[in-house]
């Protein structure tokens, strides 16, 4: 008689074992698949949350502004709004592939951005 691995006598018994091994088998894969699946999709939540560095340091310069008092609290809470709006226009762009104009509007835009920050805690109003 075949040797059939685990069960030497009984081919019954074996294929039941193998079927059965199969079915654990088929199931692990589809757990990895689901489970790279989550990290892959967690990672790009991850990526598209954090901000570029140039947001960073608006936000920085921001935050000085109001420590140092060069920034009204109504000045602030403008160039947060408009910092708000160019990162949620960052991210849904990242998500959706941007082309090259899009890509120098977003540019032009925190550009702009960084010059109001400089203007406005120039203007010589403070708290």
């Amino acid at each position: 008689m075949e040797n059939f691995g685990r069960c030497r006598h009984n081919f019954s018994a074996c294929m039941g074992l193998i079927i059965a091994e199969e079915y654990t088998m088929k199931r692990l894969l589809r757990q990895l698949a689901i489970a790279s699946l989550a990290v892959a999709g967690f990672a790009a939540v991850a990526s598209a949350q954090t901000a570029p560095p140039v947001v960073e340091n608006q936000r920085a310069r921001i935050r000085q502004g109001v420590r140092d008092g060069s920034l009204t609290r109504r000045e602030a809470a403008g160039l947060r709004g408009r910092e708000r709006r160019l990162q949620r226009r960052t991210n849904r762009d990242r998500r959706n592939g941007v082309s090259p104009g899009e890509k120098n509007r977003l540019r032009r835009k925190a550009r702009r951005d960084s010059r109001a920050i400089g203007r406005l805690r120039r203007n010589n109003r403070t708290r």
